[in-house]
């Protein structure tokens, strides 16, 4: 984090915490694959395939959680640190939850409205208030879900806001080639949800979609199989970055400072500037997983237990 203030998390379960000289191993739980991220508020969370985790200045919590078996997290979101939400997914069951629920000293179930849905994504509009999507999109307010989309062919699995409200998603969907065509075809699909007015748009350069940011109605970006996609308010455009295979988490802090990961091995990492996008020279820990901005930077988490910030 800093020249005196630096931390590592092995894929052994081990911390490690440095104050500009000797490292110092402290046991915390079981680290080995960091997937998911979150900054809410001045904490980063972060999440394995069945922990939650805490950074709060130099200190680290671990959240342990009671998952079902075969279930691993996929959605980590919140508005503050007193109101943090997660979402699991089980792939042989197809059932998603319930949510998890953090209210600042302890965690509680909330049902979801179809587990059966496919949820996939969560987005934390503003204390108390979320929306989750997957096969459908639903709202919780005031302890009730209420429905925004209605559950379709598509399958969301990434979603934001935009500064003026507007909600965007991003998923794929199975399109049908005909009966003697082969195999169906996947389109990935982006949702723009502003009250009561829903228009969908096809990416068609991308085979699948895994983040989205949106700065304006005229500023949004889709990282997925394929690359980086930009939405100026009439075209997307889409650019491949090179070894990557795709990429498959954004941050958009303007519209010439975005950072995306790529999905390869090796935790490649790239930074926009409004007209070239730059490679960033990042640990080689192994892949990365998800990114999120803070307040004093970019932060990263990855496949060896491995939580970064990029400033």
């Amino acid at each position: 984090l800093s020249p005196t203030q630096q931390f590592l998390l092995s894929e052994l379960g081990e911390a490690f915490t440095s104050g500009g000289g000797a490292w110092t191993k402290s046991g915390a739980g079981t680290y080995q694959d960091l997937s998911l991220l979150a900054v809410i508020g001045d904490e980063a969370w972060a999440a394995s395939a069945s922990s939650i985790f805490e950074r709060q200045g130099d200190e680290l919590t671990a959240h342990p959680q009671g998952l079902a078996a075969g279930s691993y997290f996929v959605a980590l979101a919140g508005a503050s640190p007193t109101d943090v939400w997660a979402l699991d997914f089980n792939p042989t069951t197809l059932v998603s939850g319930p949510l998890h629920h953090w209210n600042g000293s302890a965690w509680a179930p909330v049902e979801l409205p179809d587990p059966a849905a496919g949820y996939h994504a969560l987005f934390a509009e503003s204390e108390g208030v979320i929306e989750v999507a997957g096969a459908g999109i639903y709202r919780l307010e005031g302890g009730t879900f209420s429905e925004l989309y209605p559950v379709s062919t598509l399958t969301f699995a990434a979603m934001t806001h935009d500064p003026a409200g507007t909600l965007w998603a991003a998923g794929t969907e199975q399109i049908s080639s005909g009966e003697d065509a082969g195999s169906p075809s996947t389109t990935v699909t982006v949702l723009r949800h502003a009250g009561t007015d829903d228009t969908e748009m096809v990416i068609p350069e991308l085979t699948s979609a895994c983040a989205i940011a949106a700065l304006a109605d005229n500023d949004v970006w889709v990282a997925g199989a394929g690359g980086v996609s930009h939405y100026d308010g009439a075209t997307w455009t889409t650019t491949a970055l090179s070894g990557t295979g795709g990429a498959c988490s954004i941050v958009a802090r303007a519209d010439d400072d975005v950072f995306v990961i790529g999905n390869d091995v090796g935790g490649s990492f790239y930074h926009f500037d409004g007209a070239t996008w730059t490679a960033q020279n990042v640990l080689p820990l192994g892949r990365l997983h998800a990114i999120a901005a803070g307040t004093d930077g970019v932060y990263a988490v990855g496949s060896r237990g491995q939580l970064m910030l990029h400033p």
